[in-house]
């Protein structure tokens, strides 16, 4: 391979020419280490995310305190709804409905997955 401004013959594994200094071609990427890992983010998100465990991961620390505050509060609901209709004896099994925020917290999870690309540093994930 020739360099495109001087003319001098250079090794094709080269990255700038020894001869004039001017880059012969893209050099790569370089890795940023410390960077986490976008495949463990989604697992997280997905399996975990009503908890805000593929927060904690990324390192948005108070989105993921919020997750488990609303979390808590919503399992604290669906326990009381269902003592109420187990031990109680209340008959109309408003149970299911309880479980509607359980769904959206997970669905709030799933959206940050699809959407956030980068840690609390903003590092992009590898």
């Amino acid at each position: 391979m020739f360099c495109k401004e001087c003319g001098y013959q250079i090794s094709d594994t080269l990255t700038v020419c020894p001869e004039c200094g001017v880059p012969t071609r893209m050099a790569p990427e370089p890795r940023v280490i410390g960077a986490k890992n976008h495949s463990v983010y989604v697992v997280l998100g997905f399996f975990f995310g009503q908890i805000g465990a593929h927060n904690f991961y990324a390192g948005y620390t108070k989105r993921a305190v919020v997750q488990v505050f609303c979390s808590t509060l919503i399992g604290s609901l669906i326990l009381y709804e269902l003592y109420l209709s187990i031990v109680a004896g209340d008959k109309e099994l408003p149970f299911i409905w309880s479980l509607l925020p359980n769904y959206a917290m997970w669905i709030w999870g799933v959206v940050e997955i699809c959407t956030v690309k980068k840690d609390a540093k903003g590092v992009k994930f590898s």
